[in-house]
């Protein structure tokens, strides 16, 4: 073997070891708030699933719960030209929102704070691809604060004592889990 070929595949194996040590790191970081939960991609389809279902305006505020590498809120912004904010306490999936979101500065942006402390009468759309374990939480915030009228996604898992308006599956061979959508009434 070549000694510049090994120090290529030397470089390239340890930017891997770093990138999944600082994943490891914004996880343990962020337990006391997660509680465990970690961060995990959305996959592609189920968003275009969402999009292609519900419609947004322009002028519609989206809040996204957890937002991860930001690219839900990325979707909905570049589709429907939304303004919105990711709300993401792992320092390492916040980094990568930030880069995702950058090109949609002005209109969308991520905040490295917890979605607890925000205001949900503020969105017209929340989306959320979270734990089981905080969802009736999640379940009572959205009752007290979300506005008449605005939708909440939930991916895989449902909010407990909302009613679902729809229930849909992605059309992909390994994301066939539910997406929960409800309409808060009045």
């Amino acid at each position: 073997m070549d000694i510049s070929l090994f120090w290529i595949v030397f470089a390239l194996l340890g930017g891997l070891v770093v990138i999944k040590a600082l994943y490891v790191l914004g996880a343990v970081l962020a337990l006391p708030t997660t509680g465990g939960a970690l961060f995990c991609f959305t996959h592609y389809s189920k968003i275009e699933t969402i999009l292609d279902e519900i419609n947004m305006k322009s002028n519609d505020v989206v809040f996204d719960l957890g937002c991860g590498d930001g690219r839900f809120i990325a979707s909905a912004a570049k589709r429907y030209n939304v303004k919105g904010t990711g709300f993401e306490i792992n320092f390492f999936a916040y980094f990568l929102a930030r880069l995702r979101l950058f090109p949609l500065r002005g209109r969308v942006l991520v905040k490295r704070d917890s979605f607890w402390k925000a205001d949900f009468g503020e969105a017209d759309v929340i989306f959320c691809y979270l734990f089981p374990d905080i969802m009736e939480k999640v379940a009572g915030k959205t009752k007290k604060e979300m506005k008449e009228g605005a939708l909440l996604i939930s991916c895989n898992f449902p909010l407990p004592g909302w009613c679902a308006e729809k229930v849909l599956t992605a059309d992909h061979p390994s994301q066939k889990d539910p997406i929960y959508i409800y309409r808060k009434k009045a």
